[in-house]
């Protein structure tokens, strides 16, 4: 987690926002994230290792009743722009790479 937490990338953000006159505030609430998309943002391979992960962000991050979903407190931002309001999240990246599969076929897998 090299780049901040959920906070600090929101902070930064409407920092840059806020400069260049985009009014923006943080949000505070909890989300829910398919466990699916939680194993590719953290490069986990199963529910332990992403709940260890994201305990991090939120110690109390938990999975619901069939573990399908990852349940984290989480700070995103909120801008109005043109008159027009916007929930902006930048603490979430997704990685992929390229490998090739066992007949030689360039495949991209999501880590």
């Amino acid at each position: 987690m090299n780049g901040g937490n959920n906070v600090d990338c929101a902070s930064l953000l409407i920092a840059m926002l806020n400069q260049i006159g985009i009014e923006s505030v943080y949000v505070n609430g909890t989300i829910s994230i398919p466990l699916e998309t939680a194993k590719n943002l953290t490069g986990a391979t199963n529910i332990e290792s992403v709940l260890k992960i994201l305990r991090f962000w939120d110690p109390n991050a938990t999975s619901n009743a069939d573990n399908s979903q990852i349940i984290l407190k989480h700070t995103w931002v909120r801008s109005k722009i043109d008159g027009k309001i916007y929930d902006l999240d930048c603490s979430f990246k997704e990685y992929s790479y390229q490998d090739t599969d066992e007949e030689g076929n360039v495949v991209t897998k999501h880590i």
